[in-house]
């Protein structure tokens, strides 16, 4: 038997870690796309080539705003560009912030 996904019902953006609420009473935690740019660029190796021009502009582009939108359909627009659906946030989710 399927069970079906929580919706998103808040989330908010913790200095680019976001807190996401789920409508089953669930807090999960997912990294914003910045910090796993910035991972990526200080990865060693072949995994980090290609990547660490990210690192130049580490300072200007440190914050990604807070603008969240959640639709009744439990998705998620962050500032107007990046949309999450419910599945792929509660897939991705952590149970708490250590687990990053």
């Amino acid at each position: 038997m399927h069970t079906p996904t929580p919706k998103v019902i808040k989330m908010e953006n913790l200095a680019n870690i976001f807190r996401i609420e789920f409508d089953n009473g669930a807090v999960k935690y997912v990294k914003s796309d910045w910090v796993k740019d910035l991972l990526d660029a200080l990865t060693p190796g072949e995994a980090g080539k290609g990547k660490r021009v990210n690192l130049l502009g580490m300072g200007a582009n440190m914050w990604i705003g807070t603008e969240i939108t959640i639709a009744p359909d439990g998705n998620v627009t962050v500032n107007s560009k990046k949309t999450f659906t419910s599945q792929e946030l509660w897939a991705d989710g952590k149970d708490h912030v250590s687990q990053l």
